[in-house]
């Protein structure tokens, strides 16, 4: 991030109207710096320079998105998605849209032929979500096997745990965290599996961790429906406040 920070400046050092170059410094304020407002007037600035970019409209989607205005954010993801109907990124990240806004049948219709491992993730969580159990973890456990990411991984441990696997969602949780050692990891996953196993004294601390290793998936902490207890506990929103991403 701070690398792609320094290149993004440098552009506009050299042309201040690229809206490519706002856009990249608009996601960087956003997963880096946790400041959606400064992320916000970057993104916009990046769509009136260029009505046309579709990268924009993505980003800024994905930005109203962790403030948790859906309608919003699908206005924004939809326009990207005009602008460029074969992307299979900008399908991903609407998938993610209407799945958090609770629109569980439009998630899975969405993803109905994903290119992406994640988009199978994000169906079978809709598919846990609307209680079809058998539908989520054949879902959940293709992405795994397409590509054992802690995203991935984590969403299938959350989706044993709540179809009455505990046993199995640890063991699926143990052996990602044994695979990445030495190796990036994102501790606010980590934290949401736990809360999802129902071990909250794990997910406050990976979440402490999330927050020190300065986590980009922390700016997913008011929308995930399984993190919605977890955002009532104190400790939650003392981390969260030190990011400025609490609401």
């Amino acid at each position: 991030m701070p690398k792609a920070e320094a290149a993004a400046r440098k552009a506009l050092e050299i042309d201040p109207g690229l809206a490519e170059a706002h856009s990249a410094l608009g996601y960087v304020e956003l997963f880096y710096h946790w400041n959606r407002e400064k992320g916000g007037r970057e993104l916009l600035r990046a769509i009136d320079l260029n009505p046309n970019y579709s990268t924009a409209y993505l980003n800024y989607g994905i930005l109203l998105l962790t403030q948790a205005r859906f309608k919003e954010a699908l206005e924004q993801l939809r326009k990207a998605q005009d602008l460029e109907p074969t992307s299979a990124l900008i399908s991903f990240q609407t998938e993610w849209a209407l799945f958090l806004d609770g629109k569980y049948d439009q998630t899975i219709a969405q993803a109905i032929e994903p290119k992406m491992s994640g988009s199978y993730s994000q169906m079978g969580l809709a598919y846990l979500y609307k209680g079809d159990k058998e539908k989520a973890l054949t879902a959940l456990k293709k992405a795994v096997t397409m590509e054992p990411n802690s995203g991935n991984s984590t969403n299938y441990a959350v989706g044993l745990a709540f179809s009455g696997q505990p046993e199995e969602a640890e063991r699926v949780l143990n052996g990602l965290l044994a695979q990445s050692k030495g190796k990036c990891i994102c501790a606010y996953e980590v934290a949401s599996a736990y809360e999802g196993m129902n071990d909250r004294p794990k997910a406050l601390e990976w979440l402490q961790r999330g927050h020190d290793e300065k986590c980009d998936c922390l700016v997913w902490g008011s929308t995930e429906p399984w993190m919605g207890e977890f955002r009532k506990d104190p400790r939650y929103k003392a981390v969260l406040a030190k990011t400025g991403l609490l609401q």
